[in-house]
Formats: structure tokens, sequence, C-alpha cells
């Protein structure tokens, strides 16, 4: 009797309860939870901007495109089983087309040495190119110019393109006169802090560093490059005649994610000019940088023509700014480790890190490749790529020109001719293999180049050894830095012909 009186009172106390919780449901209150159910997770939405920086509607998430690809090509189509084997990959980002008519406005700092070297016919068209410039731009557009003697100066402070402005800009420009010694570094680091202030705004910001000459303080300017990666600004540098120092100018496009163009004249300044505000208007992908991931057993040596990009197993390098249809490529050299017959060998993962060229929205393009092995030697012998290969080794030769230019400009002559008669020996082999001219002309240039490094070494340091028996103060100091002669004083035909060799390749490292 007493369990059925407790079960009673139990279904009582559940009556009770579904009464009272259906007459707090009925009045507002909370109703019981349901069980939970497997959903769908939420797909992830991309904020832009509601405007782009020229005042148009900007693309809502859902029309918002891809702008680059992609593509890895290895330098062999098989592996060969049970072996290591060393080859090139090569890895290549291209801008795609802009889906939008409307194009992104310009921000653009022009630092222009206006230093004593610059006086007569080469601030005359200098000032030409600046002044077409301006003419090119489109309304809506910025600039600023800040010049560079023996400290910066403003002489445009950021200006908005319109009718009105246009003249201002120009006679700005015309104002510009040459004197002074060359403190590049401050002029990049106050157009670096103007392009700052407006990273803000969706615009494509870059700068464009002109100079003839040798800056007062290299250490400064190359910090100024660093912090502009930082900001994912780019620096395009032009030198302009037979003085400026290629190695730095090329480097500061390099760090920056810039390109260097060499003038060997200043009337060439406005075709620089003209080249580059082209690309920027069409400017699609914004600080590409690509990040690359091995698979197992792969190792990449290096990433030719880029310093520093290997860092542990993995590989990362800065691109830049891409235009619609414009395409760099880098080549990986690398070693994939043994594998039995008949299985995918996974070569690697690329990653392009990007911002959307009309738009503040961060995008990323991947492309994974793997190899199958084999040890079908018939199959093997079809295996090579052969324009991989060939693109490999030009960038080899050009980028050991370049460096043995700064090897020589580092005061290691020894460093830079051995390197030469690798390269000229590496070069002729490649030019007779791939039928290729211009690798045999490469071979040519690098021994010519050889003689000439001598003078493209730095004077003796005057401190170079004090309190070691080498300083001036030391017994003998004097008659030992007497006996340290100075290096030849390059003719400017000679130096015009290292200047030329050089951006050749440059230009094929930039391609």
């Amino acid at each position: 009797m007493r369990r059925m009186h407790v079960l009673r009172m139990r279904r009582t106390r559940l009556g009770w309860a579904c009464l009272l919780s259906a007459l707090w449901v009925g009045c507002g209150g909370a109703a019981t939870p349901e069980p939970e159910v497997a959903r769908t997770a939420p797909q992830p939405t991309v904020a832009v901007a509601t405007t782009t920086s020229n005042g148009t509607a900007a693309p809502k998430p859902a029309e918002i495109h891809d702008q680059l690809k992609v593509e890895v090509t290895p330098g062999v189509s098989l592996l060969a089983a049970d072996q290591a084997q060393e080859m090139f990959v090569r890895v290549r980002v291209k801008g795609l087309p802009l889906v939008t008519e409307k194009r992104t406005h310009l921000d653009l700092a022009l630092a222009v040495d206006t230093s004593g070297s610059m006086e007569g016919p080469g601030i005359e068209r200098v000032r030409e190119a600046c002044a077409t410039l301006v003419d090119k731009m489109e309304d809506g557009d910025t600039l600023s110019i800040v010049t560079f003697g023996s400290q910066p100066k403003l002489v445009l402070e950021p200006t908005t393109i319109d009718k009105t402005t246009r003249e201002k800009a120009k006679k700005a420009i015309h104002s510009m006169v040459a004197d002074g010694t060359t403190d590049m570094g401050g002029a990049l680091a106050t157009a670096l802090g103007l392009i700052q202030a407006r990273l803000h705004t969706d615009a494509i910001h870059r700068i464009v560093l002109v100079g003839d000459g040798v800056p007062n303080d290299t250490a400064r300017v190359n910090a100024v490059a660093d912090q502009a990666a930082a900001s994912k600004i780019p620096i395009t540098t032009l030198g302009v005649g037979a003085e400026f120092d290629e190695t730095l100018m090329s480097a500061i496009a390099q760090r920056s994610g810039g390109t260097f163009h060499f003038a060997d004249d200043a009337s060439r300044v406005a075709k620089v000019f003209e080249e580059e505000l082209t690309k920027m208007q069409r400017v699609v992908a914004r600080g590409t940088r690509v990040d690359i991931i091995p698979g197992p057993g792969v190792v990449i040596h290096e990433v030719v023509g880029m310093p520093n990009a290997v860092n542990g197993r993995n590989a990362s390098f800065l691109v830049g700014d891409l235009a619609e249809g414009q395409s760099r490529d880098a080549l990986l050299r690398v070693t994939v480790g043994q594998h039995r017959d008949g299985v995918k060998v996974e070569i690697l993962d690329a990653v392009a890190s990007y911002q959307h060229g009309v738009v503040q929205t961060n995008l990323t393009a991947r492309e994974f490749e793997s190899i199958a092995t084999s040890a079908d030697k018939s199959k093997l012998a079809d295996a090579r790529v052969p324009d991989v290969e060939h693109q490999g080794i030009r960038l080899q030769v050009a980028d050991s020109i370049v460096k043995a230019i700064a090897l020589a400009r580092a005061g290691d002559l020894k460093g830079a001719r051995a390197l030469l008669d690798k390269t000229a020996k590496l070069a002729k082999q490649a030019g007779e293999k791939f039928n290729d001219n211009d690798l045999a002309e490469r071979a040519k240039e690098a021994l010519s180049l050889r003689k000439k490094v001598a003078s493209l070494a730095p004077p003796p340091d005057m401190g170079v050894g004090m309190g070691t028996g080498m300083g001036m103060g030391a017994p003998g100091g004097m008659s030992r830095m007497k006996a340290m002669p100075s290096p030849a004083k390059m003719s400017h035909a000679d130096a015009m012909q290292v200047k030329g060799t050089h951006s050749a390749a440059m230009m094929e490292l930039q391609q």
C-alpha cells in the first residue's frame, strides 16, 4: 500500500510540474530546451568595405572572386624509384582578370634624389618625368613628393589630383633644385610615414625612389625597406646613370616587394614611370606572400634569386603587388628522398596570401603537387620537363651575377671572381644544351665582369685596425695604409656596362 501511495504522489507531482511548465511557457517563459540535433556548421563570411576608394559600391562578399592563381610545375613528371633526386620546382603566381572595370585609386609617394650630383640635365629630365606622371594620374589619385639632398624636403604634401591641383603639383615639381649630399634614408622614412598615415584607405600604396648616387647611410635605407615590407608598401627603385649603388637599389626593391629599374639616362625616367603607373592601375593582388610547405623527405635548398627565403624546412618569400595578367615565377631547388616503386610522393604545398586589389579583403590561393615514382627506365627517359630546368639555370646565372657584384662591392674580390668563373661555365654549357644564345651571351658578360670587379671594391677603411697595429696611431700604421692601394677608378663606359649587366640579371629575376 505504501508503495502504491508513493507512486501516486510521484505521478501527482509530475502532473503538477507539467501543468506549471505549460502555464510558464504560455505566459512567455523559457521553453524546455529541445534535444540537440546535428547541424551544418555555418559558413564564414568575408567582412569587406562598403565602398572602394573611388566612391563606387564595393563587391558584396558573394561577389568577391579569386584574383590569383598558383601553379606548381616540377622539373620532372616522374621520379626514379629507390634513389634521391635533385630538381627545380617552379611556383608561378598569376594575376587573374579584374571583374570590375572600376580601378582602385593610387596613393603614390615619390622620393627624388636632388643631391648635387643631379645638377644639370639630370634634374631637368627628372622634373619633366615627374610632371608627365602628374598628367597621367587620374582624378582622385593621391601624390606626394619628397626630395633629398643633405636632408629630406617635402615639396608636395599628399595631394588629391584633380583639375585644380595638377598645376599646384607641377609648380612644386619645377621648384626642385639639385644641392647637397644624399640623405636617401631620411627621404624614404618621410615618404613611408606619409603613406602609412593613409593605410586605412583601400588605395594602391606605393613608393617610387629615384636616385643617381650612393646614400650617406645605407643601414638606415635597409631598415626603412624592411619597415615598408612589414606595412605591405612596395618600393619601386630607379637607378639613374653610372654612379648609383646597384646592389643597394635592387636590395631595397627586393626587401619591400617592389621592382628595380635602371635608367642609363635621365630621359628614360618618364618611361619607367609610365610602365609602373600602368601596372599600378590594374593591380589585382596586394602584398602577395608565398609560403612553401615541403612534403615528407623533401628538402628545399634555395629559392633562386630570393635571399633568406628558406627558413628551416619551409620557405617564404614576398612577391608584392601583382597586376592583371602579370606572372611572377619562383624556382626552388629541392631534393626529393628515396621512395619505392609505384607510389605518389608529396612534393609541396604552395600558398599565396594576398589582399584583394579593389577592397580590403584578405584571400589565399593554394596548389599542391605530387609525383609518382617508377623503376621503368623507358618512362623515366621522357620524364624531364626541359622548360623548368632551362628557366632554373637562367635564374641561377642571373642570381650569380647579382651576387658577384654584391661580393665585389663588399670587398670580397676573390669570392666574386670565383663565382663569375663558375657562372660563365654554367651559362656556356646551358647555352649549348638548350640552344640559348642569351645564355651564351651571359657567359661572355660574366667573364668581362670578372675583369672589372676590382674597381667595384670599397676604398680602404681609414679606421680599420685601430688598436691592432694597423691604425694611423700605431707604429708603422701610416706606412702600412699607404701600401693598401685604393681600387682603380672605373671608366664611365665600364661603369655603364656593369650597370647594364646587373640590370639584365635583375629583369630576369623579376619576371
